[in-house]
């Protein structure tokens, strides 16, 4: 009796850790992020909530995108590690623009995170790794139809 309680309550813990974050595609998401911008007084966590922000509506109002961008750059720039994520996020507003505008920005994130030697700066510099494999692909496959 004693596991099956202890199993059932390793279950839920489970679930509702699962169900802690929102997934991009959830139209709550922008929400949930706005709602972290109203109620935090930390200019990190607006910056990277801003970033976020922007990267979400790249694709669907780059104007609004944009000015998310910025006002994360105002709230970050005070710290050097958000200032790099500063041009990762550029880089992918610019992606979903032009994306042979976007490799200069993405070769400058890549450059300012390898400063920092923590795992979230390894997994954004592979994210521009990927970004620009898509963007070499991208110019080979059009150099082989032009």
């Amino acid at each position: 009796m004693k596991r099956l309680a202890l199993f059932c309550l390793f279950m839920i813990c489970g679930c509702l850790s699962a169900l802690a974050q929102l997934p991009m595609t959830d139209k709550r998401y922008p929400d949930s992020l706005t709602q972290v911008l109203k109620s935090t007084r930390s200019d990190s966590l607006k910056a990277r909530s801003l970033y976020q922000l922007s990267e979400y509506w790249c694709y669907d109002d780059t104007l609004k995108s944009k000015k998310f961008l910025d006002n994360g750059l105002k709230h970050g720039s005070r710290y050097p590690y958000l200032k790099a994520l500063y041009h990762y996020y550029l880089a992918g507003y610019y992606f979903a623009i032009d994306m042979q505008k976007s490799e200069p920005y993405y070769i400058e994130a890549e450059k300012q995170l390898s400063k920092f030697d923590i795992q979230d700066a390894f997994l954004f510099r592979s994210r521009c790794w990927t970004h620009r494999s898509i963007l070499e692909i991208d110019v080979k496959d059009n150099s082989i139809s032009a």
